[in-house]
């Protein structure tokens, strides 16, 4: 009889709607996992980027290093075939 318009609503359902419209565990354990999991991506993104930066700096400190001259010995050895 929907057609009526008139709904009775039994006890339990009255307490569950209740419930519902109340903030409770699940609507605090949901906003503060949430809030967690946005802080750990903001903190992941800021270290990825540091580590992207000390590589760079790494490999430029790399391509800066002087590179030993071949010693003489070296090359006296290489050419008496020792080496």
């Amino acid at each position: 009889m929907s057609g009526s318009g008139f709904h009775v609503h039994a006890e339990h359902e009255h307490a569950v709607e209740h419930q519902a419209h109340m903030p409770g565990l699940g609507q605090t354990v949901a906003i503060f996992t949430a809030v967690l999991s946005t802080l750990g991506a903001i903190l992941r993104y800021q270290g990825s980027h540091a580590q992207n930066e000390a590589m760079l700096l790494k490999n430029e400190a790399v391509l800066k290093k002087p590179r030993p001259r071949i010693s003489g010995i070296f090359i006296r050895l290489k050419a008496a075939r020792v080496i």
